[in-house]
């Protein structure tokens, strides 16, 4: 069995971090709840578990916050750190490096990344969009492959930074009017970047290398054709052989799963996401697991290629927005 954990965001005390379990099945075995105010992003290295957390400070300040904790041989969480502002406002996403010493973190509200504890860089701009692109918001900072820069993408002025490990600009790829750049994953071979857009909601590629990327090939939607109601795309995963991507969409409340072939993505299939606003998908060897958060859900499926099915399992999580193992 694999350990799971669940950031469960649900405020007043009610969140925090779940620990389940995972069988081969797809069933999830209750470990444990960690206490952690609002946490909205997990990430694992060096032994250690981080997390964001939105509002911490409470009244005291609107910024948020990193803790971590020191993951035990049973996968149970102990020894949680003093928290470290990110000196920004909701932190919705973080990247660590694999000796856990740089962590960075994306303050979605503030518009800026952080290289927690010691640098802040702020955006700057605003896009075509009258009500969600009126400033920057920056949505992921994640690391290269190589750990050699840090990329984030920013939803609210569609463009994507590349930095270095201090955050000094490397270059910027300026992304579709309107689309809203969400989330990136790198190919397999790390010369490909699959960006999904939340407010297009696209897929789209790009040609990506030492610390650069130009987009190669027009973006592909993440919804069926003949759906006409309102739509922001969230999560994007690829499977590990490199063939397939998988994309939450919110609002049509699915997953849809691509062929991929380099830089072509195509032949979409949907399947029910089995609640309301998917933020998180996972997958673990051939379970895919989908964080529902308005349905309070973890829901389970046996996944191969484009073939996503209901394994019948789920577990009750206030307001889950991310799933690591």
């Amino acid at each position: 069995m694999k350990t799971i954990y669940v950031a469960s965001s649900r405020g007043w005390g009610i969140g925090g971090i779940y620990s389940y379990d995972l069988d081969e099945k797809g069933k999830l075995l209750f470990k444990e709840k960690t206490e952690a105010w609002t946490p909205t992003y997990l990430a694992k290295a060096n032994g250690k578990l981080f997390a964001l957390l939105r509002d911490p400070y409470k009244a005291a300040s609107p910024n948020s916050a990193l803790v971590s904790f020191d993951i035990l041989e049973d996968g149970r969480l102990a020894n949680k750190s003093e928290m470290v502002s990110t000196e920004g406002t909701v932190a919705c996403h973080l990247s660590v490096s694999s000796d856990g010493e740089d962590v960075y973190a994306a303050n979605y509200s503030s518009g800026s990344v952080s290289k927690v504890g010691e640098k802040l860089v702020v955006h700057e701009g605003k896009g075509p969009h009258p009500s969600r692109q009126t400033a920057p918001h920056t949505h992921i900072a994640i690391l290269t492959p190589d750990e050699k820069y840090v990329v984030v993408c920013d939803l609210g002025i569609d463009k994507i930074f590349f930095y270095d490990r201090n955050l000094e600009v490397v270059s910027i790829t300026e992304m579709p009017a309107g689309s809203g750049p969400r989330h990136i994953v790198f190919s397999n071979a790390g010369k490909l970047i699959y960006c999904v857009t939340e407010l297009s909601n696209e897929v789209i590629v790009l040609k990506y290398e030492d610390g650069k990327a130009e987009i190669v090939a027009e973006g592909v939607s993440t919804l069926p054709e003949d759906y006409k109601g309102r739509n922001t795309a969230s999560a994007i995963r690829l499977s590990k052989d490199g063939k397939y991507l998988y994309v939450a969409n919110r609002g049509h409340n699915s997953i849809v799963a691509f062929s991929v072939d380099g830089k072509k993505v195509s032949y979409p299939e949907f399947s029910s996401c089995g609640g309301k606003t998917p933020r998180d998908i996972y997958i673990v060897d051939d379970i895919l697991l989908c964080a529902n958060q308005d349905t309070d859900t973890v829901m389970t499926f046996k996944v191969n290629g484009k073939n996503i099915e209901p394994t019948g399992y789920f577990v009750c999580v206030e307001e889950p927005l991310s799933i690591i193992d």
